[in-house]
């Protein structure tokens, strides 16, 4: 009630965005409950995928807390993961604000966790602003894996961008073979020296033009990515995403697939995972509901 009262006024006051206001307004909420004498454990309802252990399959998606500046407060929302990003690395560059704020926000979460006995998953969205699929793109996401690597429980190529040619209604498949081989060359190298992070891909899967999704999946697969988060766009409602889903499940042979997009209520999380979901991700209904009725939609999984 207060979440939605005070989101009210700063939206209506300055004319803004629910979206631009609400990771900080969610951001004051979560640090002032680490001073509540009731402390709210995480919902717990074990999720293994990726060599990891989720403590439950609900996640906050990347884009709400792009640097990391929710982190150390961030489980009283009670997502069993939380994803930062995207950042963009620039790797003909010295690393920008950005990369260094998320860097630091990171340090600052870890002291934190190492007297909190976290059982939070952390993921690191990594992006470029480069639209093609060639050598120099790949570069800027090597260069995010070596910057965050060891800050990550698992990794992420965002291959979401709207302009991105990984997006084209037409792919080239080449093309992408080719960056996909660049960047799973240099995560294996990575995991040689350092020890195995997962690395997901993201794309964005539209209701109408989808049909080179199942390839983009098979090739994502047969190069060993860990999963792919599916990013569900201008879908009329949960039926056909999740109808959807269940294909895409047959198809790909059980590769997992973590979904993001739609989801509003428990029901809504109870639908995509018995259609084949590894995991799921929540980013509007955090926005416009807060981060206590968040926590009770999670908790009633049980």
């Amino acid at each position: 009630m207060l979440y939605r009262l005070l989101l009210k006024v700063l939206t209506s006051s300055s004319n803004g965005s629910i979206y631009k206001y609400a990771p900080l307004v969610n951001y004051f909420f979560c640090k002032l409950c680490r001073f509540s004498p009731r402390k709210l454990p995480l919902p717990l309802f074990p999720k293994p995928l990726m060599g990891l252990s989720f403590a439950n399959p609900v996640g906050l998606a990347a884009g709400f807390d792009r640097n990391g500046k929710l982190l150390p407060y961030s489980e009283m929302i009670g997502c069993g993961f939380i994803e930062i990003g995207t950042i963009n690395v620039d790797a003909t560059k010295e690393s920008d604000n950005e990369v260094m704020t998320a860097i630091q926000n990171l340090n600052k979460a870890a002291k934190y966790d190492q007297s909190s006995n976290r059982q939070q998953r952390w993921g690191i969205n990594l992006g470029s602003l480069r639209n093609t699929l060639d050598e120099q793109t790949a570069a800027d996401y090597n260069k995010g894996m070596d910057l965050f690597w060891h800050h990550a429980d698992y990794l992420v190529i965002n291959l979401s961008r709207p302009e991105s040619d990984a997006r084209s209604l037409d792919p080239d498949m080449n093309s992408l073979d080719t960056f996909l081989t660049n960047i799973k060359y240099h995560h294996s190298t990575l995991t040689s020296y350092h020890g195995h992070v997962p690395m997901v891909a993201k794309i964005a899967v539209d209701h109408v033009h989808n049909e080179h999704i199942i390839a983009i999946l098979l090739l994502l697969r047969d190069h060993g990515f860990d999963g792919v988060i599916l990013a569900f766009e201008n879908w009329p409602d949960m039926k056909p995403m999740s109808e959807y889903l269940c294909r895409l499940k047959t198809e790909t042979d059980c590769f997992p697939l973590i979904v993001v997009g739609g989801i509003r209520s428990t029901e809504d999380i109870q639908q995509l995972m018995a259609a084949g979901a590894s995991l799921v991700q929540i980013y509007t209904s955090l926005a416009q509901q807060g981060p206590l009725q968040t926590r009770k939609m999670i908790s009633r999984l049980e």
